[in-house]
């Protein structure tokens, strides 16, 4: 299990370049030691970013119509 930890750490600094590996590792053992606070914050902050879209859906459904069509449609081809 640890050899998995070193590699998604390890591609997480390819990916993001900016991002050192100390800190990588300094953003995980943060997240070992305060999950609970942590997730309770992803969950708040995803409530957060959820209502301006609700709202602009509301506001103009057929252009939401319209883009989910299009994502939809994105989703089949990259499927075939």
């Amino acid at each position: 299990m640890r050899i998995f930890s070193v590699i998604r750490m390890k591609l997480s600094t390819m990916l993001f370049p900016a991002v050192t590996l100390d800190e990588v590792h300094g953003a995980a053992e943060f997240h070992k030691k305060n999950k609970k606070e942590v997730e309770e914050t992803f969950v708040e902050d995803s409530a957060d970013l959820e209502r301006p879209n609700v709202a602009a859906r509301r506001s103009n459904p057929r252009l939401f119509e319209k883009l989910d069509i299009a994502k939809g449609s994105q989703a089949l081809q990259k499927h075939k």
